[in-house]
């Protein structure tokens, strides 16, 4: 899940990200629930909702719905990061160098 503000054309601007890869569903599972929880802020002009499915496989999606909740839900945000892959998408400018 992503959101994006006024200038995503330009991906200056992803205000918050969540992708779910701390807790990365392998292999045959019986259906599971799914949640992402993100700040959408004022400005913001888009929701990206999305699924990977990586290898061989199928992934079926179901009962997709957005929900407004309080500031008393806690944002979801990565437990850990094997990868070492960052939280949010950084330098999508490309002015910074690495």
């Amino acid at each position: 899940m992503r959101i994006d503000g006024p200038d995503s054309a330009s991906n200056k601007s992803s205000l918050a990200f969540y992708n779910n890869e701390d807790r990365a569903l392998t292999g045959t599972t019986d259906w599971q629930a799914q949640d992402a929880v993100l700040d959408v802020a004022d400005h913001a002009t888009v929701v990206l909702i999305g699924a990977i499915l990586s290898g061989q496989g199928s992934l079926y999606i179901a009962d997709v719905h957005v929900d407004v909740v309080g500031p008393e839900v806690s944002v979801t945000e990565q437990r850990h990061h094997a990868s070492g892959l960052l939280q949010r998408p950084t330098n999508l400018s490309f002015e910074e160098s690495v």
